[in-house]
């Protein structure tokens, strides 16, 4: 049980929590969410008003904005788990992410179409370096909390779920976002926001599963000073750093193609937002025969 007091490392000291099996299953719903997030504006961005607004090389500014805000952040997340834990690191994670969705959809309701391409651009890339910032304290959190529960040998087991899940969630969340993105036409809310209205919702609902999944930070009381000052490399292995890493190579590749491949497919095909998504989730025949 992740419950049982871990002492060789001052960060997630914890009397009582959920279950390893319980944490396995909040993280990969933070994960999914999280990364079907990223994959979701891929289809429509480009292609969209406000990426046609802004120009194809702003859009690929745009989409490397996210990765940046990960790279900026993430040193700041260790600090923030030993002060506050996990579970309280995560939610703040998941509120900020959402809150940058919601920020993105309203740049392009409130400054198309009168904002210069420059101003549209810029914000857009703050409202993207805020949700990689915050999606670095999400992603941080539940994998500190997954080293220190108690799969032992069968952590393998754990990192081939987290691989397999964020897979699954990229080629999802291009799928559902051009779905969304089609479907907002018909919707007071319009085809640019839906989307990211949808993304904001999941965000915040799967608070509650983090409350009950992700461990809490027990009084720093319960851990001698020797344990809180010396745990730190058995938490950060090797293995569990080249298994983050492989995530973020991952991330960052297709960060990078997908500005480009979109208005490709939709010029040289002919496909729109819906299509565009359900090519990059399945590489396969498309949807329509016509094209």
């Amino acid at each position: 049980m992740l419950g049982e007091p871990l002492l060789e490392n001052g960060l997630l000291i914890v009397s009582r929590g959920p279950s390893r099996h319980m944490l396995l299953f909040g993280s990969l719903a933070v994960f999914f969410v999280q990364f079907v997030a990223l994959g979701m504006p891929a289809p429509f961005l480009p292609t969209s008003p406000a990426g046609i607004a802004v120009g194809p090389h702003a859009v690929g500014v745009i989409f490397s904005s996210f990765p940046l805000g990960t790279v900026l952040g993430g040193p700041l997340v260790p600090r923030a788990l030993e002060v506050f834990g996990a579970r309280l690191v995560v939610s703040i994670g998941l509120v900020c992410s959402a809150v940058s969705a919601l920020a993105f959809a309203l740049v392009e309701a409130t400054l198309l179409p009168d904002a210069s391409p420059l101003t549209l651009t810029a914000t857009f890339a703050a409202c993207r370096l805020f949700g990689g910032a915050s999606a670095a304290a999400c992603e941080t959190g539940t994998f500190t909390a997954l080293c220190l529960s108690d799969w032992g040998e069968r952590m393998g087991f754990v990192f081939a779920a987290i691989e397999v899940n964020v897979g699954l969630a990229i080629s999802v969340g291009a799928a559902v976002g051009g779905w969304l993105y089609r479907a907002g036409e018909a919707t007071p809310v319009g085809a640019f926001a839906l989307p990211f209205l949808c993304t904001a919702a999941c965000q915040l609902l799967l608070l509650g599963l983090v409350a009950v999944s992700i461990p809490g930070r027990a009084a720093a009381s319960t851990a001698p000073a020797a344990a809180r000052s010396g745990g730190g490399a058995r938490v950060w292995t090797v293995g569990r750093v080249a298994t983050l890493m492989s995530v973020v190579v991952w991330t960052a590749c297709g960060e990078g193609l997908l500005p480009v491949l979109g208005p490709h497919l939709a010029t040289v095909a002919g496909l729109d937002a819906s299509q565009v998504g359900h090519t990059f989730a399945n590489p396969g025949p498309n949807p329509d025969p016509d094209h």
